[in-house]
């Protein structure tokens, strides 16, 4: 009596076509699938730097010029920093093509969720932003599940029936980040956290921002205060940190697409918006760091502390002081032991 024959598994398939590319010896050592998942890897493409050389690429897609590009932008900052007002200013300059904080923004579609604002205090703040041609685009929601219970699948459902999508705002990601995986393994449960959003920007080709807390302990690098561990931002495409001191509100960014950039603002409670006054190192120049300034970029090449002092008859260690913080933002290159040069742009 024959013996009935039983269907494959894919992965017995699979193992199957394999045996056919198998040399004699591979072949009598090969040991079939025995119940456990095949894992089947994708091949690695590999290419010499002169071919990528002679491909053309199309430029960053950017939701707003050179500050967020599509896909995951993690946006932190202290309690009442203002980490919503900028969000819901970003939802509205996109969903009315317009502009923030002086540039331009891609148009479409959003879907802002602010998951810790009610419908009045909602409708107090965009009447404040006099944003009425945006009304038809900008989509509100106040509830969203969390990523393993459905949160994620309600966004992708909204992405898959908007007409021209463009972003989503997540106000906050703390409200919908997923409750599993937190292990032993920290760094991985706020990686994987994170990358379920990062995959859904990226199959949609749109820009998914989730607002975030920072820690309240100092950090010399701003873009290290989130709360968390390095994971998410290993797993987002670009960061961008809120932060208020004796100065002002500083905007820090930094991503895979992005140049690090210090942005001083200013908010404007009559509209709700808020301004950039321009790189944070030259709209706060104090008197005596203009003066430095200054010096420094009336000799080529570098200088010491001892010839800034006669150029401006400024104290040795008031210029110190100053050159250090100046070192810190950016505006100017430590050459050598106790020699410094003006940064040009």
């Amino acid at each position: 009596m024959s013996q009935e024959h039983q269907p494959q598994s894919p992965e017995e398939a699979i193992a199957q076509r394999m045996l056919g590319d198998l040399s004699p010896r591979e072949h009598r050592s090969f040991k079939p699938y025995e119940g456990r998942p095949l894992q089947v890897r994708a091949r690695s493409e590999i290419f010499s730097a002169a071919d990528l050389l002679s491909q053309d690429f199309p430029p960053v897609p950017w939701l707003v010029e050179g500050l967020i590009p599509l896909g995951l932008t993690v946006l932190g900052g202290r309690p009442k920093v203002g980490k919503s007002w900028l969000a819901l200013g970003i939802a509205l300059a996109v969903a009315e093509r317009g502009s923030v904080l002086g540039r331009a923004c891609a148009g479409g579609e959003v879907l802002y969720c602010a998951l810790e604002d009610t419908k009045r205090r909602l409708q107090e703040r965009i009447r404040r932003h006099g944003a009425t041609e945006a009304a038809n685009k900008l989509h509100l929601t106040l509830s969203l599940a969390n990523a393993d219970s459905g949160g994620v699948d309600q966004v992708r459902d909204w992405l898959r029936k908007a007409d021209s999508p463009k972003a989503v705002i997540v106000d906050v990601f703390a409200k919908v980040r997923s409750s599993t995986g937190r292990g032993d393994n920290l760094y991985e449960a706020d990686y994987q956290a994170v990358s379920v959003w990062k995959e859904l920007a990226d199959q949609f080709g749109v820009a998914i921002i989730l607002i975030h807390h920072v820690r309240k302990a100092f950090a010399e690098d701003k873009l290290e205060m989130l709360s968390g561990t390095s994971g998410i931002a290993g797993a987002a495409d670009n960061i961008l940190v809120l932060d208020r001191n004796t100065d002002g509100v500083t905007l820090y960014g930094r991503g895979r697409d992005v140049e690090e950039i210090k942005l001083a603002l200013r908010f404007d409670s009559a509209t709700g918006r808020w301004e950039s006054l321009g790189p944070a190192a030259i709209a706060r120049r104090s008197d005596t760091r203009a003066q430095i300034a200054e010096a420094l970029q009336d000799v080529e090449g570098d200088q010491s502390v001892a010839e800034l002092a006669n150029r401006t008859d400024l104290p040795r260690n008031t210029i110190e002081q100053h050159l250090r913080r100046m070192v810190t933002d950016g505006e100017v290159e430590k050459t050598s032991r106790g020699r410094y040069k003006f940064v040009t742009t």
